[in-house]
């Protein structure tokens, strides 16, 4: 692409980071984007031209919302564009990192060697220039940006949604983009500020944060218990039907006075949904582990009990998983430190109004 005239104008950078990128207004037709690479200054800076005609940086966006959603129908929703501008702007990224980044198919989009190698520096690359421009036109003590972040479904999703809207209120200026999973999620890899989990995972380039406890409870219907019998011993879960969560697996550890009882149970129901498992549960479809909040409804109405009190599961916390990109940045410090005192002023987390 043919580069215009560039005028003598003072450069912006984004961080004082050699490795971070640097950002410099040319004219009201491009932007030149420079990242480096590497310390060695022998090792030369790759610089990208952002023009009205092929903007480099929707492309980046496109890309990155392509490696999200794993479909260019979804990244274009996601966009709020067709999908033929993705694939028109994913095309012309691909022509200027003069390779293929995606493995096409009729049935998914998958990424290359070389977009696998280009997803943590465009990924940085586009977080920076937005944290650039959110430090250039913030107002004075006040957040701006936005702040992409991972829920797991077992913590009470109308109670978090008061949590993260009463955020938002308290700073209009931020934009949240809140996404519900219940799996395991690399924040680098997915393009998360903040990951929320209990389930322990150890990413490169990934801080982990505690947030607050969290506490588990085994637990069956009525109905069922009265038909199959209460379990005395975590050992005879093995004669019952068991519903599994399926990223925790079906080997239970109980704790009591006299050490620690594992289990591999019988797995007659798995999914990946902690509600999912909540309703089969109250249906009388067998043995359950579910969060305190997402149990608390169900035990206080009666569709619920408690099995195995003699016993304890291993205690697990409550993390936000941040980038260490990212984690420093003002507004996604903010909202950890919101989340923790929002979590502690409700410690069951109770999911009362999604039953």
């Amino acid at each position: 692409m043919p580069r215009c005239p560039l005028p003598a104008v003072p450069r912006i950078a984004s961080r004082s980071s050699p490795r971070r990128g640097s950002i410099t207004p040319v004219s009201k037709v491009d932007i030149v984007i420079t990242f480096n690479l590497s310390d060695n200054p022998r090792i030369r800076p790759i610089t990208f031209f952002i023009s009205r005609k092929m903007d480099t940086l929707d492309n980046m966006r496109a890309f990155l919302a392509t490696v999200r959603t794993g479909s260019f129908s979804e990244a274009g929703r996601q966009l709020g564009v067709s999908p033929s501008v993705i694939t028109k702007r994913v095309g012309q990224l691909e022509w200027k990192m003069r390779g293929q980044l995606f493995n096409r198919s009729t049935r998914s989009v998958t990424l290359t060697d070389l977009g696998e190698q280009f997803l943590p520096r465009i990924a940085g690359l586009v977080a920076d220039f937005d944290d650039t421009l959110g430090e250039m036109t913030k107002t004075r003590g006040g957040l701006l940006g936005r702040i992409r972040i991972k829920i797991p479904t077992t913590l009470g999703a109308p109670y978090l949604a008061r949590v993260l809207t009463e955020f938002q209120q308290a700073h209009p200026q931020v934009l949240l983009d809140v996404v519900m999973l219940d799996r395991s999620v690399n924040p680098v890899e997915e393009g998360f500020d903040i990951v929320v989990g209990a389930l322990p995972e150890l990413y490169a380039n990934v801080d982990d944060e505690w947030l607050a406890p969290y506490p588990r409870v085994v637990c069956a219907a009525p109905s069922y218990l009265e038909a199959r019998g209460h379990p005395a011993h975590p050992r005879e879960l093995t004669d019952h039907d068991c519903l599994v969560f399926t990223p925790s697996g079906a080997l239970w550890q109980f704790e009591n006075a006299n050490g620690t009882v594992q289990v591999e149970v019988r797995s007659r129901f798995t999914s990946n949904s902690s509600r999912v498992l909540r309703t089969s549960a109250i249906a009388g479809n067998g043995i359950t582990v579910l969060s305190a909040g997402m149990a608390a409804p169900a035990l206080a109405r009666g569709q619920l009990r408690t099995v195995l009190d003699g016993y304890r599961l291993p205690e697990l916390a409550l993390k936000a998983l941040l980038p260490r990109t990212r984690g420093a940045l003002p507004r996604v410090r903010a909202l950890v430190d919101w989340l923790k005192r929002g979590l502690a002023e409700n410690g069951d987390w109770s999911d009362e109004e999604s039953l």
